[in-house]
């Protein structure tokens, strides 16, 4: 099997879980829609605090990703491995709980209406519960990806969106947020049920955790979570410039988001199915997945621009919105395909256990960013805004696979030493 065909093998069942999983969500926000506008605000309050919590203990827990393909042909090593990544995960898992339940609190300090707080009602303490069950599931679906079982992590997650959907159906139309927050939580826990039992059957329990191990995780899985938590602020940041111009901008650029994060997750599953590879010495994966990237995101991109009269109306019904969100759509696309090579090149570092370069060309192109964000859309609008964006992502691109080549060739010179967590072994590379 080349190697094109088998990062593609091993993408394609994670693309369908990311792909299936958005669409689930709108199905949720459609449903809370229809249920009375209140609902829908107290909803997006609490995942203005959700979403960025979860995705972040996800990154973390994909620290672990490296050490359990370096160990994989080592039973012992790998049950230590995944010993340490669930101590990790709990860890972290809890500290996120802990800041979804303070979303009131967050919440009144934003300056967020009083009527939207009042409404979230017990759905910041069951999104918590999920933050705890998302936590668990995460470490499981990371080591099924690095073990390249992205089946089974299919599976868990078509499980879960199964579960959402069906109980938002039955419980959203009668009790709003509540009905949600209980889908959400019914689905994280089906996903991590299913996802660790499937990684049971192919490792046995969980070794004995080590705390050296949980250390060395968390030192390559945090610089994961802070790149997604700053690209996460800097974003807002571009939502607070695009609502300055108009409640009509801040629409499209609404409408270009939800693009760009529908195309998106075909370049976080070509990611994560690069990460296995580089870690076992396969360092033209990341090339390989980068220009699979461009081909599968470029495409898209063409097709949404190409079709950008009928698909834009499934997003917005008013008339006037549509052609200003049309006329957007290539620089969207532009946005997107530069934000898919840096994302490839960034999961490419983590195979290398090297994440720290991640974190900081995202803190200096996204720093820039955040400071012209509010200065381009006053001076040149959502065009000259989606232009920053974008060179702001080709910047990220760029710099990250010069810090993956620098560091994959130091790694080609000492092709034997291969660092696993609290002890080093010879692989031959």
């Amino acid at each position: 099997m080349t190697e094109t065909r088998a990062i593609l093998r091993s993408a394609l069942p994670l693309y369908v879980t990311m792909a299936v999983s958005s669409a689930s969500a709108l199905v949720s926000t459609a449903l809370l829609g229809r249920h009375g506008t209140a609902s829908l605000a107290a909803f997006a309050v609490a995942a203005a605090v959700y979403v960025p919590v979860v995705t972040a203990v996800s990154g973390v827990m994909r620290g672990m990703m490296p050490y359990v393909t370096a160990a994989h042909d080592d039973p012992a090593a790998l049950r230590r491995v995944l010993g340490s990544g669930r101590v990790l995960g709990l860890g972290i898992g809890g500290c996120g709980a802990l800041v979804v339940l303070a979303t009131p609190a967050v919440a009144r300090a934003s300056g967020v209406d009083g009527a939207a707080v009042d409404g979230l009602g017990p759905l910041p303490l069951l999104l918590a519960a999920a933050v705890l069950a998302q936590s668990a599931g995460a470490s499981a679906s990371s080591a099924l990806v690095a073990l390249d079982r992205g089946k089974l992590v299919m599976w868990a997650g078509l499980s879960g969106t199964a579960v959402t959907v069906l109980l938002s159906a039955l419980l959203t139309p009668r009790t709003g947020v509540v009905g949600a927050g209980i889908a959400m939580l019914a689905s994280a826990v089906v996903v991590a049920v299913v996802a660790r039992a499937g990684l049971h059957r192919r490792t046995g329990r969980p070794g004995r955790p080590d705390r050296r191990e949980i250390v060395t995780l968390a030192r390559t899985g945090l610089p994961m979570a802070g790149t997604v938590l700053v690209k996460f602020a800097v974003l807002s940041v571009l939502t607070f410039a695009a609502a300055r111009l108009g409640a009509a901008q801040a629409a499209a650029h609404g409408i270009g988001e939800t693009l760009v994060n529908l195309i998106f997750t075909a370049a976080v599953a070509l990611g994560q199915a690069t990460v296995p590879r580089v870690s076992a010495g396969a360092y033209r994966a990341a090339r390989t997945a980068a220009v699979l990237a461009l081909i599968g995101t470029g495409t898209l991109a063409c097709v949404l621009i190409a079709a950008g009269r009928w698909i834009v109306p499934v997003f917005s019904s008013d008339p006037q919105l549509r052609p200003d969100v049309v006329v957007l759509l290539p620089l969207v696309g532009f946005a997107v395909v530069t934000d898919a090579l840096q994302a490839v090149y960034g999961f490419a570092l983590l195979g290398l256990r090297n994440t720290l370069p991640s974190l900081f060309c995202t803190l200096v192109f996204f720093g820039l960013l955040a400071a012209v964000a509010v200065p381009a859309a006053e001076h040149g609008g959502l065009p000259l805004l989606w232009t920053a964006l974008g060179l702001a992502n080709l910047s990220q691109a760029a710099a990250k696979a010069y810090f993956y080549n620098r560091a994959a060739g130091k790694a080609r010179e000492r092709p034997g030493r291969q660092r696993q967590p609290g002890r080093s072994v010879d692989r031959t590379g």
